[in-house]
């Protein structure tokens, strides 16, 4: 008898290391998120936006890997639609504010609303995914690090204070052709004041700041061209093997942005247990070995 009862406190005693084990929440290794390279353009399954399901025991991770866009009509804004109204979820993250700004800011919806025209989502799909979360009272988070603790760890890796200006205006040139900006004049009408913007965001001082003529200087030193509004995204993506200077910088920020926004996926999986993000298709890719090695390969691939 007494061997009996110890069998069965053994028993109780594995069901529940067992049922413990089932339901603790995914943990994400960070050593896994990879930095972006041509190559892994062939682990899509499409080149047209997609959902992937990820699942393990009562979590679910569902990702919607988006080609940004801004058109009501495209690919991507149709798939946000069908993300809402095809999966359950308790929270989203959304690209590209940050975490810190907390849940469902409300200066963000405000913006989003704004942005909506018949023929134009001005914010593109994270505008469109906050407002219809918002409609059915799901919180959204923003998924991104602090500028100001992006530009320290930028700095701790030898880039100057005119390589992360620099950078930042050139990424932002194609933005704004997407939102209908008129192309003459664009970087000398919009150019400075938004220099002088991040320089107060990172607390370099008026006097250090660079001027516009500066960081021209310093583009065409960087890359032999004019810094005009033809730029577009390729031009500023996050390679990892490439020898061009806007690629590599790129390619540090990226990484140091997938692992933060992986913590805050772990993070907002543990607490709400079923959490859906949308994000680039690129930083899927990027993040899919870590989700991978916790959860399990993606359950289905959706498409629009």
């Amino acid at each position: 008898m007494k061997n009996h009862h110890l069998l069965q406190i053994t028993i109780l005693a594995i069901t529940l290391i067992y049922f413990a084990a089932c339901s603790s929440a995914p943990k994400f290794d960070q050593t896994l998120v990879r930095p972006w390279q041509s190559q892994l353009e062939n682990e899509s399954p499409s080149e047209r936006p997609y959902i992937a399901v990820h699942k393990a025991h009562s979590y679910e991770l569902i990702y919607l890997a988006a080609n940004h866009d801004n058109d009501p009509n495209s690919d991507t804004l149709r798939l946000v639609g069908k993300l809402f109204n095809e999966f359950n979820f308790n929270a989203i993250v959304i690209e590209p504010i940050a975490y810190s700004y907390g849940k469902s800011p409300k200066w963000f919806l405000d913006e989003a609303h704004k942005g909506v025209h018949p023929n134009i989502i001005i914010g593109g799909e994270s505008s469109l995914a906050a407002i219809q979360a918002d409609d059915k009272k799901i919180p959204f988070y923003g998924g991104e690090i602090d500028h100001k603790a992006l530009y320290n760890q930028l700095k701790a890796e030898n880039y100057t204070d005119s390589d992360i200006l620099g950078f930042y205006l050139a990424r932002q040139i194609p933005q704004w052709v997407r939102e209908k900006e008129n192309r003459k004049d664009l970087i000398t009408k919009k150019g400075l004041n938004f220099i002088t913007h991040y320089c107060k965001v990172f607390e370099i001082p008026e006097t250090s700041c660079p001027s516009l003529n500066e960081i021209k200087t310093w583009y065409k030193t960087k890359t032999g061209k004019t810094l005009t509004s033809d730029l577009n995204t390729e031009d500023v993506a996050p390679i990892y093997s490439s020898p061009l200077f806007l690629h590599q910088i790129s390619s540090s920020i990226g990484t140091i942005r997938d692992r933060f926004t992986l913590d805050i996926i772990q993070q907002l999986l543990a607490k709400h247990k079923r959490v859906a993000v949308v994000y680039g298709g690129s930083h899927y890719i990027t993040l899919k070995k870590s989700f991978e090695k916790s959860m399990g390969r993606s359950k289905q691939i959706i498409f629009p």
